[in-house]
């Protein structure tokens, strides 16, 4: 059962994230389960993917936050094939749009995340046939043959044939880096769901592959490694009859890009001769790399086998592509310092420069002069000038959006923007949503679009269209803060359109993410913005010491000319790090200063101007965190203790005293050498609890002193009976000593008080995440752990725990973290309130259990 408090706190934990480079991007994560015809249930915050049909009529909506799949019709009614649990977010329609696939990967995350997937069944692959224009029920048409002993699969979707028979696939196990390098590359029938495969290594490049117009053949570079520049070959592929048959040999030439005529009679591809080529050229990624340098465009009859070289230039050429009536060919050349878009007319040989369509060699890149990712060609942002003849056409594919805004607005990726602009040329981007809405009030809907690039690069823009249809851009917004992880979030409100960034950066022991907020509205025609914040800041540093710091603000607009915000900070600073020997007792808890924050406008549409702020709280730090019970529970320990020692005379036996002390607690006797970790025998208990009425000192009690050089804790438990003590247990354990509490409370119901300790554990992958309630249990004469559990520490007062005995027995609420802090942070995941999950005592497993 989970308790809504009515308080607002978000927290951001740490983040620690690993960048694959290269070719992660074509890396799936599907998970599914059988289909249902309930519809399927999202919330404001869920991430939504629309892929329309070629044709327009139908709608794929996967809900990437839930894993399901739903289909929006023509009439506006939604069909739900993939329920959420399903985590659908790979999908492909054919080209004639009368099929669509999925991938089910059909693995799950380990619990705790972060420690691995579980196979639950092989991969698979999944269709849904449209006929007369209605969707058919879900079909699987592969399930992999790999043995769950060999680990999570992928499998990467690729290019239909254009018939809409066949469909590309690479399966192998799950790795960025192993697919970088190459997988197995298959084709589907669809028709009878067939698969045969077409070469046992093959790069996921999709300009690596291509079909002849009438779907009889597939020309493939096949060979593994991600270099462009060695183990390649070139192979034509039969998909009836699965035969394969090589064109180029990897002895004659080392092809890369390649590209089939609509006619159908030639092959492009660009190729180094094999003599220019070798192994110690496979990495360099520059064009003083001779192997690079020497890439030529070439055609090949596939009917005679024989090729060409396409003219007698004697610059580096690449990434061939034909018009559309097979005429010209259009290819990237080096002329000079710049690489130009050029067009050869095949009948007359005429060649001529794409004006305006040029960039410099070097982009001033780190790694530049640059020619792309291991060799591969990584300037498809000047295949975005081809001519009309080679435009896309139609409106219908949501891509043409998001190419028509990298092409005024390149993604800010250094070294990785040439392979994300391949991947949307190539249309293998889907990390962006598209909303249909009329933002302006002129009865036509603008487009709304939002993505991430890499995990990095953030953005938002607003599309509209004229009467021909060419697109216009209404505004345009980024954020490139995102160091280690990038997510954005476009909501339509009315006229206002709301972008959320949630970005995190860092270095060294530090790490910072910040969830931003701005406000766009438009008017008639343009949109501008009128409000940005940051809602969330969390910081995490682990270096001699943890902390962590929080600031939030809550929002809100009083009315359309006016907004309040009202930020509140916390945090915790100095946790000790039990693997650093870092000084216990330095550890604070610190709040404020919390501030209120007044905007205002005169009228709709303009921006908000700040026009005050004021302190409502002070700022404040805790020492030592500590209660009623503990200081009384010291205060009659002393006298307990010191009763004894008290003499006829008036005088009092000191010596007696501290040794006594020292043996309760497990301190040096008097006289001896102080303790390197515990001291000597004259130090004080940091902690105290009794088992006793108010006033009254019980039976059971414990005490607590921390060490003098790393973060650990001696707990003692003694018997208490007419003033003599009789120890029951003792330990040490790890612990932040100035914020750790005890108390005596009756856990199980036996009627019998168990021991609760409650500290913040000094692990540095914790580093102040959560709270550690300790249970203990005292029978004969021994103390014994009987469970353990963790809250995530989620708000101001800094209460992972807590805990309440009731006529119905013991209650402990362990805090639920607002943010997942064992998985990489998504918008979806932000908890807007504070929960608590509440756990009962359960006697047969004689541990906490989750309440129903």
């Amino acid at each position: 059962m989970r308790l809504q408090k009515t308080y607002l706190f978000i927290i951001i934990l740490a983040i620690t994230l690993g960048a694959s480079m290269g070719w992660s991007w074509l890396l799936q994560s599907n998970l599914a389960t059988a289909a249902t015809p309930t519809p399927t249930p999202t919330a404001a915050s869920d991430e939504i993917n629309f892929n329309p049909s070629p044709d327009g009529r139908w709608t794929a909506v996967v809900n990437t936050t839930v894993g399901s799949l739903d289909l929006q019709g023509p009439d506006g009614q939604t069909i739900n094939i993939f329920p959420p649990g399903s985590t659908v977010n790979a999908i492909t329609w054919s080209p004639d749009s009368r099929h669509l696939l999925l991938v089910k990967n059909n693995w799950m995350p380990k619990q705790p995340l972060g420690t691995g997937v579980e196979v639950k069944s092989p991969i698979e692959i999944w269709g849904v046939a449209f006929n007369n224009n209605e969707p058919g029920e879900p079909a699987r048409l592969y399930q992999s043959q790999a043995a769950p002993d060999e680990g999570p699969q992928q499998i990467v979707l690729g290019q239909w044939s254009p018939d809409s028979r066949f469909v590309l696939f690479w399966e192998g196990i799950l790795s960025a880096s192993i697919l970088a390098d190459g997988l197995p590359l298959f084709v589907l029938d669809i028709t009878g769901g067939e698969v045969k495969p077409v070469t046992a290594e093959a790069l996921p490049n999709p300009r690596y592959q291509s079909w002849a117009p009438d779907s009889s053949s597939l020309a493939v570079t096949a060979g593994a490694y991600r270099s462009a520049q060695v183990n390649k070959w070139l192979i034509l592929f039969d998909p009836l009859t699965g035969q394969t048959t090589t064109a180029i040999s990897q002895t004659e030439q080392i092809p890369g890009i390649v590209a089939w005529s609509p006619k159908g009679d030639l092959i492009a591809y660009a190729a180094v001769p094999a003599g220019q080529t070798g192994d110690e050229w496979a990495d360099l990624m520059t064009f003083d790399n001779p192997a690079i340098a020497g890439r030529r465009i070439y055609l090949l009859d596939p009917a005679t086998g024989e090729y060409r070289r396409l003219n007698d230039s004697a610059s580096y050429q690449d990434a061939p592509i034909w018009s559309r009536d097979g005429t010209k060919l259009y290819y990237v050349q080096r002329n000079g310092n710049e690489l130009t878009l050029m067009a050869t007319t095949l009948a007359s040989g005429q060649t001529e420069a794409i004006p305006n369509a040029s960039q410099p060699v070097d982009l001033q890149d780190p790694m530049q002069p640059s020619v792309g990712y291991y060799g591969q060609f990584g300037r498809e942002e000047l295949l975005a000038f081809l001519p009309a003849d080679q435009a896309a056409t139609g409106n219908t594919n949501p891509l043409d959006l998001v190419r028509f805004i990298f092409k005024k607005h390149p993604p800010v990726l250094g070294t990785l923007a040439e392979a994300f602009l391949k991947k949307v040329e190539a249309g293998q981007y889907t990390d962006f949503g598209v909303q249909e809405a009329d933002l302006t009030g002129d009865g036509q809907p603008e487009s709304v679009v939002s993505g991430s690039a890499e995990g990095l690069y953030l953005f938002a823009a607003i599309l509209s269209r004229d009467p021909a249809g060419g697109l216009r851009e209404l505004f345009h917004t980024e954020n490139i803060e995102g160091k280690y992880l990038a997510q954005v979030r476009a909501k339509v409100d009315g006229s206002r359109v709301v972008a959320d960034f949630l970005t995190s950066t860092g270095g060294t022991g530090y790490i910072e993410t910040t969830w931003e907020q701005r406000w766009i509205e438009c008017q008639a025609a343009a949109c501008s913005q009128v409000w940005s914040g940051p809602l969330l800041t969390a910081s995490r540093s682990v270096n001699w010491t943890a902390g962590r710091d929080y600031t939030l603000t809550e929002l809100e607009q009083p009315d359309a000319t006016s907004l309040r915000l009202t930020t509140r900070r916390f945090g915790l600073k100095d946790l000790p790090l039990s693997d650093t020997g870092s000084p216990p007792g330095s550890a604070r808890r610190v709040g404020g200063p919390d501030t209120l924050t007044i905007y205002q406008r005169t009228a709709p549409g303009e921006a908000y101007q700040l026009q005050s702020q004021t302190q409502l709280a002070p700022g404040q730090e805790i020492a030592q965190e500590f209660d009623w019970q503990s200081e009384e529970s010291r205060r009659l320990l002393d006298a307990a203790i010191s009763q004894p020692f008290y003499q006829a005379d008036g005088s009092f036996d000191n010596e007696g005293f501290l040794a006594m002390q020292a043996e309760l607690w497990g301190l040096p006797a008097p006289g001896q050498p102080d303790d390197p970790a515990w001291g000597s025998a004259s130090r004080q208990l940091d902690i105290a609890a009794h088992s006793g009425p108010p006033g009254e000192l019980g039976e059971s009690v414990a005490g607590l002193v921390s060490a003098l050089d790393t973060p650990q804790c001696r707990l003692t438990v003694l018997y208490h009976d007419s003033g003599k003590f009789q120890q029951a247990g003792r330990l040490d354990l790890p612990c932040t000593a100035n914020l750790t509490r005890l108390a005596w409370l009756d856990v199980t119901g036996d009627g019998q008080a168990e021991l609760l300790l409650l500290t913040i554990p000094p692990d540095a992958e914790l580093a102040g995440k959560v709270q550690r309630l300790y249970v203990y249990g005292v029978k004969d004469n021994r103390l014994s752990e009987l469970t353990t559990l963790d809250g995530a520490i989620n708000g101001a007062d800094g209460a992972g725990i807590v805990w309440e005995s009731t006529a119905e027995g013991f209650k402990v609420e362990a805090g639920l973290p607002l943010i997942d802090p064992d998985a990489n942070p998504r918008l979806a995941d932000l908890r807007l309130e504070r929960q608590f999950e509440t756990y009962l005592w359960d006697e047969g497993s004689r541990g906490f259990k989750v309440a129903e």
